[in-house]
Formats: structure tokens, C-alpha cells, sequence
């Protein structure tokens, strides 16, 4: 009978841990999507933003535009592997 008590107490603490390891996982890739989902607006600005200085004459804000648009890039392929 003991036994049986003790295998009941293992299985329901294998599961709860499962559940929360299962549901903290869910959760971070919840928000890994959502913060890839909205990196599309803050690569763009800094895109813009740096193009404006490129054009104004400041050499060294060229390499943000490419430098965000690759960031862009390896997000969506990070955002593809997720789902």
C-alpha cells in the first residue's frame, strides 16, 4: 500500500512539474513572437533614422540601415523556426 502511495505522489509531482515547465516555455515563446512580430516598426525607424543621417552627411550612421535590415532578417528566420 505504501508503494502505491508513493508511485501516486511521483506521478503527480512529474506532472505538475511538467505543467509548469510546459507552460513557462509557452509563455517565452509567446513573448520571443511578440516582440518579433513588432520588431518590424523599430527596424524601420532606426532604418529611416539612419538614412536621413547617412544623407546629412554623418558616414558612420550608413552601416545602421543594412545593419538593421540583417536584424530584421535573422529575426523573422528565428520567428520561423519558433512556430
Amino acid at each position: 500500500m505504501d508503494k502505491s502511495i508513493e508511485g501516486l505522489k511521483t506521478s503527480i509531482t512529474t506532472g505538475i512539474l511538467e505543467g509548469i515547465k510546459n507552460g513557462l516555455i509557452n509563455f517565452l515563446k509567446w513573448i520571443g513572437v511578440g516582440i518579433i512580430n513588432n520588431s518590424y516598426w523599430v527596424c524601420l525607424f532606426i532604418c529611416i533614422g539612419a538614412l536621413i543621417l547617412y544623407i546629412g552627411g554623418q558616414r558612420k550612421a550608413g552601416k545602421y540601415v543594412t545593419l538593421s535590415v540583417i536584424i530584421y532578417f535573422l529575426l523573422q528566420a528565428i520567428k520561423g523556426a519558433l512556430i
